[in-house]
């Protein structure tokens, strides 16, 4: 298991003061500008940003310039009632590699979300509260501590775009195109 937060602020820490890297979160990249074979920026609405090297680790929605390996998929997520589950502080996430699923503790409970279903239409209410219920089973079974203190199944379960891979295995790499940029992306 992976508390995403503690690693996610430690990597930040590192990237920043060991090899003086900017970690940008949060943003919708809506512009690339390249010269030639190299991307000199990045921007998103009014904000941009230059550099040396890129990383490109993204969602489902962003730029086609890296893009172009993954396919929309599917993901599911839902609430299960846990008033009393591990420690965890409220947003300290773990990834559940066994799994395939991030488990996030939330007041009374956990937050569970994964990626499913690979292209196509997004599931009907029906087919993703089955969706849900074949991902908790399998939550359940990779966190025995989380088995013991849910109460119920899912509940609120939502459906949302997801960037996959056909295989389901990310792509990380250097991008084809562009010499200064890698790919972090299809984690589904």
């Amino acid at each position: 298991f992976v508390p995403a937060d503690s690693f996610h602020a430690a990597f930040r820490s590192y990237l920043g003061e060991r090899l003086g890297v900017r970690v940008v979160r949060g943003v919708t990249v809506s512009q690339v500008t390249t010269q030639g074979d190299r991307v000199t920026a990045v921007g998103s609405g009014s904000t941009s940003w230059s550099g040396r090297q890129f990383i490109f680790a993204v969602g489902p929605h962003f730029h086609p310039v890296m893009n172009r390996w993954t396919m929309p998929g599917w993901g599911v997520s839902y609430f299960v009632p846990a008033p009393h589950c591990w420690g965890g502080a409220e947003g300290q996430e773990l990834t559940v590699k066994e799994a395939r699923v991030y488990v996030c503790p939330r007041p009374g409970g956990l937050w569970i979300t994964s990626g499913f279903l690979l292209g196509g239409l997004p599931p009907s209410p029906q087919e993703a509260s089955r969706l849900a219920g074949a991902v908790h089973a399998r939550v359940l079974a990779a966190l025995p501590s989380a088995a013991r203190c849910v109460q119920g199944g899912p509940q609120h379960v939502a459906v949302g775009a997801r960037p996959m891979t056909p295989d389901g295995l990310p792509i990380a790499g250097p991008h084809p195109q562009y010499s200064n940029a890698w790919i972090l992306n299809g984690l589904g």
